[in-house]
C-alpha cells in the first residue's frame, strides 16, 4: 500500500470517529479545528499530483510543513502562552493591515468609498482598527504576555519554533528533525510559492536549445511527505483523546 492509499484509508477511519468526538480542553479543540484544513490540503496535494500539477502541490506542502511545526510547538511548554502569543500576532497583523489601508486612502483619495460598510471607507477602517486593538490589548492583559513581545524583534518565527521543537526532544530518535524539515521543505519550496526568478526555474527546462515547460517529477516525495505529516496529526488526535480507539496501522507505517 503506497502513501496515497494509506492516506485515504486513515481518512475514512478518522472521519467516522470524529463524528463521536467530545473535545473539552484547549489542545483537543485546537487539534480538532486544525484537522479539517490539514486533511483538505493533504488530499488536494495528492489530487494535484495525480493530475501532474507537482509544483502547485509543492506550494500546499510548504503550508503543511508550516502548520506541522506550529502544531508541535503548541504541544511543548506552556500551551496557553503559545496560543495567546499566536492570537496576539494575528491581531498585530490585522492592525498593520488597517494602517496600510488608512495610508493607502490618504495617498489615493480616489479609492475612498462613500459606502460606510465598505472597507474603503475611512470611518469603517478606523472602527475596525480600534476593535482589533482592544482585542490585542486584552490578550496581553489576560494572559500576562511579556510586554517585550509587542516588539516585532522578539516575535517567535517559524525557524525558532522548529528549533524549540527539536530542543524539546519530542522525537528523541530524530534529533534535528524539525529544523531539517524547515530548511529542506519550507525554505526550499519558498521560490515556487512566490514565483520569483528562482521559482520560475522549477517550471522550465532546456531541450534541443529550446525552453520547454515542466512540472517536476518528485511525486512520491511530495505525496509521501504530505501523508506522513497528516499521519502525525492523526496520531496527535488519538494521543490527546480527541478521538478514541486503536490507531490505524497505516499511521505508524507512514511515520517510520
Amino acid at each position: 500500500m503506497n502513501s496515497r492509499e494509506q492516506f485515504f484509508t486513515i481518512k475514512s477511519v478518522v472521519n467516522a470517529q470524529l463524528e463521536k468526538r467530545s473535545s473539552v480542553t484547549k489542545i483537543q479543540n485546537y487539534l480538532y479545528i486544525m484537522y479539517g484544513p490539514f486533511e483538505n490540503y493533504t488530499e488536494s496535494i495528492i489530487l494535484l499530483c495525480d493530475n501532474g500539477k507537482i509544483n502547485a502541490a509543492s506550494v500546499l506542502l510548504r503550508s503543511l510543513v508550516e502548520a506541522h511545526i506550529n502544531i508541535i510547538y503548541m504541544q511543548i511548554g506552556d500551551m496557553k502562552k503559545h496560543l495567546a502569543e499566536a492570537a496576539y500576532e494575528g491581531c498585530r497583523q490585522k492592525v498593520s493591515i488597517c494602517d496600510n489601508f488608512i495610508q493607502l486612502l490618504k495617498k489615493y483619495p480616489n479609492l475612498v468609498s462613500e459606502d460606510k460598510n465598505s472597507l474603503y471607507h475611512p470611518e469603517r477602517l478606523k472602527h475596525m482598527k480600534e476593535f482589533v486593538e482592544r482585542g490585542r490589548d486584552s490578550i496581553l492583559e489576560l494572559n500576562n504576555i511579556d510586554p517585550k513581545y509587542t516588539d516585532k524583534r522578539y516575535k517567535v518565527d517559524l525557524i525558532d519554533k522548529a528549533r524549540k521543537c527539536d530542543e524539546s526532544g519530542i522525537i528523541p530518535d530524530k534529533p534535528g528533525f524539525f529544523e531539517d524539515l524547515y530548511t529542506l521543505q519550507y525554505r526550499y519550496l519558498s521560490p515556487v510559492a512566490h514565483l520569483n526568478i528562482e521559482g520560475l526555474q522549477h517550471f522550465v527546462d532546456e531541450h534541443n536549445s529550446k525552453i520547454v515547460y515542466k512540472d517536476g517529477n518528485n511525486i512520491e516525495m511530495i505525496q509521501g511527505t504530505a501523508s506522513s505529516l497528516y499521519a502525525a496529526l492523526v496520531k496527535d488526535l488519538y494521543v490527546h483523546q480527541v478521538i478514541s480507539g486503536e490507531i490505524p496501522n497505516e499511521v505508524d507505517e507512514l511515520l517510520k
